[in-house]
């Protein structure tokens, strides 16, 4: 009836990319006839962490690494138009296509290489810690990760140069790249989830609360209710609610063994068979919210996609373990488990 406490262990490349690892809370209470409801998260054991980002690897690369690149690429070429020197730079044999490849090169190197140091920092701490143990898996996870957030600044470089050949003043091609750098890392994401809850709504989590209650408060009182009558029909009276309740009473002292222990198996399967139809009843409500859930989550993660920063959330946290896939598989466990 109490219950006991389940605590999941972080994933091992959470202090890369975060994600939703302390966010949905680490601490499960499992309880009989209660679905089980995720706690403790960093944000409710530490409020003073709701009012910062979580500073990790991922957030470093995606906000701060993405920003320097357009830094290095928006006066490239029309800086050079302002100067008057890229008549003099075109005016050689050099072509077209070569001078952008060469300042797609100088860019991308100049990002990589301080990237791929980062990498180094990180990797050398990961195997290092000693409360996280990188296995085989692990690294090679690392690995992609690295590849993945490396292409992801490719391709701020790419659009930099492309909007820095495309107008012919510094400032103008700054504002373009800093308002394409805004909607891409605040404004798509946002608005795809907003989005995605007016095309595929789901269940508030305290309506599903509620039901699940409801449901719950059913099975108890039914159960409750058959066994009391049980014991009324076999001439005691009041011991099938102290049974119930939990307590213990010599109501069945007088009985002889035989006959006490074929009461108590009757009562066993009354419970059982209460027990059989309050879990289906819990794990529906369950499923319906997780399946109305999964489709909002596939409406976002499609639309926030459109920008790179929703692709490479989605996809690193996907490789590091702390996204929505490694969460429902948990609450699968939970439920098989309960």
């Amino acid at each position: 009836w109490v219950g006991y406490r389940w605590n999941g262990p972080p994933a091992v490349l959470s202090p890369v990319v975060y994600g939703l690892s302390g966010k949905q809370g680490q601490e499960v209470h499992i309880q009989r006839d209660v679905p089980p409801e995720f706690e403790a998260s960093l944000f409710a054991t530490d409020p003073s962490y709701g009012f910062f980002e979580v500073l990790d690897f991922g957030f470093i690369v995606t906000v701060v690494l993405s920003l320097s690149v357009l830094l290095f690429t928006y006066d490239a070429i029309c800086g050079e138009k302002e100067e008057g020197t890229l008549r003099l730079v075109a005016s050689f044999s050099a072509s077209r296509s070569m001078l952008a490849a060469a300042k797609l090169s100088g860019a991308v190197l100049a990002v990589l290489v301080p990237l791929g140091f980062c990498c180094l920092i990180a990797a050398l701490v990961l195997a290092t810690s000693p409360d996280l143990d990188m296995g085989a898996g692990d690294w090679a996870r690392w690995t992609a990760l690295a590849g993945v957030f490396a292409l992801y600044l490719m391709v701020f470089a790419a659009f930099g140069l492309m909007v820095s050949a495309l107008t012919h003043r510094r400032l103008t091609a700054f504002l373009c790249l800093l308002g394409m750098w805004t909607a891409w890392l605040f404004v798509i994401p946002n608005l795809a989830v907003r989005i995605s809850r007016a095309v595929a709504p789901s269940t508030s989590f305290n309506a599903a609360e509620r039901k699940a209650y409801a449901a719950r408060w059913h099975g108890i009182m039914g159960r409750t209710d058959e066994v009391a009558a049980y014991w009324d029909r076999h001439g005691i009276p009041g011991f099938g609610l102290r049974r119930v309740l939990g307590r213990t009473f010599d109501a069945i002292g007088h009985l002889t063994p035989a006959r006490q222990q074929q009461l108590l198996d009757g009562e066993k399967t009354i419970l059982q068979r209460w027990q059989a139809r309050i879990h289906p009843d819990l794990s529906s409500i369950l499923i319906r919210r997780r399946n109305e859930m999964r489709r909002q989550r596939r409406w976002s993660a499609a639309l926030a996609s459109l920008s790179p920063m929703g692709a490479v959330t989605f996809l690193s946290t996907d490789l590091a373990r702390t996204s929505y896939v490694q969460q429902e598989r948990v609450e699968d466990v939970l439920q098989a488990h309960l």
